[in-house]
């Protein structure tokens, strides 16, 4: 209801921000009771189609108050996803819900903004955020030897920021380089993965090698 006022109200900012309240109540409530963890997904992926509409029904739209909005939706649930995934009974669907909400809105702003908020080009934002989440990894790897729940908040952190290295490549690199950046991206995981023992990371992986694979009819 509150994302259909959104809409009728032409996106104000007072819907935004009560749009962003309820999301910070539900991530509380998933928090506190593990009946209601699945809601915080649901208003993160409600606000993301929100801002895409906004997007394509505004004409002319306000590049700044697009990038404010977009910005701190993904601040709240990237971060706040990421802090209340401690001592919680499945911290991989909190840390699933920080790496796929600044994935889906990294993604919304490079699609509608001319040029990236803080550095000088999207790929480089790419890098920044990859080497966030392998920082914010480390505690996990240490938490993961005392309680194995943990071993599913690393993989979904690590493939965050595999994912987040995975586009920088073809934002920054010309065609002709991408397939050898992805083929160097290969033994990198398949070593992470050894070292932490995280089988996610194989499945990446895969999913790498997959994407390079021509298809038959490329090859005939």
């Amino acid at each position: 209801m509150l994302a259909l006022l959104v809409s009728a109200g032409n996106f104000s900012n007072t819907d935004w921000l009560f749009l962003g309240l309820l999301g910070a109540g539900l991530m509380v409530l998933g928090r506190l009771d593990a009946r209601y963890e699945l809601l915080p997904w649901l208003a993160a992926a409600a606000g993301v189609a929100l801002v895409i509409a906004w997007r394509i029904l505004s004409d002319p739209w306000n590049t700044a108050r697009f990038a404010g909005v977009t910005l701190g939706l993904g601040t709240l649930y990237a971060p706040g996803a990421y802090a209340a995934m401690w001592a919680t009974r499945r911290p991989g669907l909190w840390a699933g819900l920080s790496g796929a909400a600044a994935i889906a809105h990294f993604l919304v702003a490079y699609w509608a903004l001319p040029e990236p908020l803080f550095t000088s080009s999207w790929g480089v934002s790419c890098v920044l955020l990859a080497a966030i989440y392998v920082a914010l990894s480390a505690p996990v790897i240490w938490r993961r030897e005392t309680a194995a729940a943990y071993d599913a908040a690393l993989g979904a952190l690590l493939t965050a920021a595999t994912v987040f290295v995975s586009l920088a490549m073809p934002i920054e690199l010309e065609r002709a380089w991408i397939a050898v950046a992805w083929a160097l991206e290969i033994p990198a995981l398949a070593l992470i993965a050894g070292r932490l023992r995280v089988p996610v990371l194989r499945s990446r992986g895969r999913c790498v090698v997959g994407r390079r694979r021509p298809s038959p009819v490329g090859t005939a």
